[in-house]
C-alpha cells in the first residue's frame, strides 16, 4: 500500500509538469536519493521536521514508524522480562509514564511540533502501547469489571472531547497547542478498550466500524493525494470561493477518498497482505511430524510462548 502511494504521488508530480501551468511545488523533491530514503522508508530520519520529507504526506509517519519497529526488537525484552515481574498494575503506570515525555516537551515549549519532537513521540508511545498490551495480557477481569471497562471507556472518551473544547476556548498560559495534553488520557482510553465490552467497545465491534478500522489506513495514505489534486485543480483553473458550493466540495472529496481508500483496500492492500502471509505460512510444515519425531504427537498452542511447539519441547 504504501509503495503504491509513492508511486502515485510521483506520477502526480510528473503529471503536472506537463499539463496546465500550475507544476507542483514538490517536483524538485523527485532525484534519485529521495527515492531510495522514499524505498527505504527512512526518509524522515534525516529531518527535524516532517513537512515536506515524504512524496505523499503522511507516509512521514511511516518512517518514523519503521524505526520503531526496528528499536522494538530489542525493547519487547525488555517488556517480555518486565512483564513476568511486574503486575498489571504497575505495569499500567509504567505505561502511563511512557506517554508523557511528549506531554512534558509540550508544557516546556508550548508547541506540540517542534524540531525532532516526532522522534521521543513514535519512540514513547511505541512503548506505552507495549507496556498497557502487557498490562492487559496480565488481567484477569470479571464479567463485571469488563462491563464497568465499557462504560470507563466512554466517560474517558467524552472527557477527551470536553477537554478539547475547554483548552480550544481557554488554553494554558504559554502554551499555543494547549489540546495536546490530551494525549495523557490515550492510555487510559486503549485499556479501557481492550478489556470492556458492551456500550463504546460494542460500538467498536460492529461490522461497519471494522470495515472502517480495515480501510483506514488506506484512507489515511490516499486522502492527501486528493486533496493536492484538487488543490491543484483550483489554481488551475481559478476556482473562487464565491462561485462554488464549498460545503459540498468537501463532502464530495471526503466521498472520492473513502471510495479511493475502499478500492485500494480491496484490490492493494488486502491482495498484498494475502500474498505476503503465503510467503511465511508454515502450516503445512506445521502438520507434519518433525524428524524423529513420533508418530501422532501434536503440536500445542502457549500463550506467552513461540506458537507451534511441539510436544516434544514441552
Amino acid at each position: 500500500m504504501y509503495l503504491v502511494t509513492l508511486h502515485l504521488a510521483a506520477v502526480w508530480v510528473i503529471f503536472t509538469l506537463h499539463v496546465g501551468h500550475v507544476p507542483s511545488p514538490e517536483a524538485g523533491q523527485l532525484t534519485a536519493i529521495s527515492y531510495v530514503r522514499q524505498i527505504l522508508l527512512v526518509q524522515l530520519w534525516f529531518q527535524p521536521y516532517f513537512d515536506g520529507s515524504s512524496w505523499d504526506g503522511p507516509a512521514w509517519s511511516i518512517s518514523a514508524e519503521w524505526l520503531a519497529y526496528l528499536l522494538f526488537g530489542l525493547l519487547i525484552l525488555v517488556i517480555f522480562r518486565m512483564k513476568h515481574a511486574t503486575r498489571a498494575r504497575g505495569l499500567m503506570w509504567l505505561a502511563f509514564a511512557a506517554s508523557l515525555p511528549p506531554v512534558v516537551l509540550l508544557l516546556a515549549s508550548g508547541q506540540f511540533y517542534t524540531p525532532w519532537s516526532w522522534l521521543p513521540r513514535i519512540v514513547t508511545q511505541f512503548a506505552a502501547g507495549a507496556l498497557a498490551c502487557a498490562a492487559v495480557r496480565r488481567l484477569r477481569p470479571t464479567d463485571r469489571a469488563r462491563r464497568i471497562a465499557g462504560y470507563l471507556s466512554v466517560l474517558v472518551g467524552v472527557a477527551i472531547v470536553g477537554i478539547l473544547y475547554l483548552l480550544h476556548a481557554h488554553p494554558l498560559a504559554g502554551v499555543e497547542d494547549s489540546g495536546g495534553v490530551v494525549d495523557v488520557l490515550f492510555v487510559p482510553l486503549v485499556i479501557s478498550l481492550a478489556i470492556g465490552v458492551g456500550s463504546l467497545p460494542a460500538l467498536l465491534s460492529t461490522r461497519l466500524m471494522v470495515f472502517g478500522g480495515q480501510i483506514s489506513f488506506c484512507l489515511y495514505m490516499v486522502h492527501e493525494l486528493v486533496h493536492t489534486a484538487w488543490g491543484w485543480a483550483v489554481q488551475q483553473y481559478e476556482l473562487a470561493l464565491q462561485d462554488q458550493p464549498w460545503k459540498w466540495n468537501v463532502v464530495g472529496l471526503l466521498a472520492i477518498a473513502l471510495g479511493a481508500a475502499i478500492l485500494l483496500y480491496h484490490f492493494v492492500e488486502e491482495p498484498g497482505r494475502r500474498w505476503m502471509r503465503r510467503m511465511v505460512d508454515v502450516k503445512a510444515a506445521s502438520a507434519r511430524s518433525e524428524p524423529g519425531e513420533p508418530v501422532g504427537s501434536t503440536r500445542y498452542q502457549i500463550d506467552d510462548a513461540l506458537e507451534g511447539v511441539s510436544a516434544r519441547a514441552v
